[in-house]
């Protein structure tokens, strides 16, 4: 998603073209495909945290900040949530003549925002990728009120924040998203912090700046190589302290190369940027779909006993012509932006 405080006249094309390669792989890491994860689950939900954090403000009031952020998040959570409700009662009643338990079940798990199935004192249904709306808006509200704290109060409310999230996460699991907003306050932080710092780290001796990129390459393919799982939507930091440096490295490598990219590569940078200006509108029409449409019926239909990875690569570009196509066509109409808080 878009950041509402980054508009038409003061857009910065790098972080554009970042969000445009990690909207790209939240399509690709739903397509349960464990060598693509164990990739792009390394770095693409953490980094629009990092992004929302590079733009977060004190210039407006609390109040004020709390409105845009709820016009520019939740009220897309709504719409796209009202959309899969609708769809999947039609679905229920076309296929199965059943419109009752999809209106209920998809009804439930809308009004829960949680990312994921999952089991406890109730059966909890999993909204999808727009988990990520609630969480953010969580998250960034937290942020916001402990920007006007000393710093050292701040740092301390971000380790809280985590620790509330990852320890109460092993017990149970609360609605809109919580515990995944809790964690990952300390992302939103690190984007803060980096914009604090940028023009100092832009001083730094280039060839420093390339070693310490190198580096931390090297660390993400580490991360990468050794990858078990580092899923924010279920707080899962999968081996703690190490892969959070690791996916920090991932983040600062992809920022390096989307930086690079948009000063060298200027018309692969164009198409990355546009995707990544509407990566909001990718995101939601990306949930409906990933909720509702057919996939195996449709590969079988198009692709009947084939091999595995020719299905692969046929399903990826399904996937991505249809959420990229028509999340930028939606982007296009004027009710629907200002629906979106865009």
């Amino acid at each position: 998603m878009t950041d509402s405080g980054s508009t038409a006249k003061t857009r910065i094309r790098f972080i554009d073209t970042a969000r445009g390669i990690a909207i790209i792989c939240i399509i690709l890491g739903h397509l349960g495909s464990a060598s693509i994860n164990r990739v792009v689950y390394t770095f693409h939900i953490p980094l629009f945290f990092l992004i929302t954090g590079y733009f977060i403000s004190t210039k407006a009031s609390f109040s004020r900040f709390a409105k845009k952020k709820f016009h520019s998040l939740i009220l897309p959570y709504l719409l796209t949530s009202a959309v899969i409700i609708l769809l999947a009662a039609v679905k229920g009643l076309l296929t199965d003549g059943n419109l009752t338990a999809p209106l209920k079940a998809w009804t439930f798990a809308a009004l829960y925002g949680s990312g994921n199935n999952y089991q406890g004192l109730i059966q909890i249904k999993g909204i999808g990728a727009i988990w990520f709306l609630w969480a953010s808006f969580i998250a960034v509200l937290i942020m916001r009120l402990l920007l006007k704290a000393d710093y050292r109060i701040r740092i301390l409310g971000v380790i809280t924040a985590f620790a509330l999230g990852y320890l109460t996460s092993l017990y149970c699991w609360l609605p809109f998203s919580l515990q995944p907003a809790l964690c990952s306050v300390i992302f939103i932080y690190l984007g803060y912090a980096y914009r604090r710092m940028e023009s100092t780290l832009k001083k730094l001796n280039r060839e420093l700046i390339a070693v310490l990129l190198i580096f931390a390459l090297l660390i993400w393919v580490t991360f990468i190589t050794g990858f078990r799982s580092f899923w924010i939507v279920d707080c899962d930091f999968g081996r703690g302290i190490i892969d959070m440096i690791g996916c920090i490295c991932a983040c600062a490598v992809v920022f390096a190369v989307s930086y690079f990219t948009d000063r060298f590569i200027s018309p692969v940078s164009a198409v990355l940027s546009f995707l990544g200006e509407n990566s909001l509108f990718i995101l939601c029409v990306h949930t409906v779909e990933q909720n509702l449409m057919p996939w195996s019926s449709i590969l079988n239909l198009i692709l009947p006993g084939t091999a595995p990875l020719p299905r692969l690569l046929v399903l990826i570009a399904l996937k991505l012509t249809l959420d990229t196509g028509l999340g930028c066509l939606l982007s296009r109409i004027p009710v629907v932006r200002k629906s979106f808080g865009v």
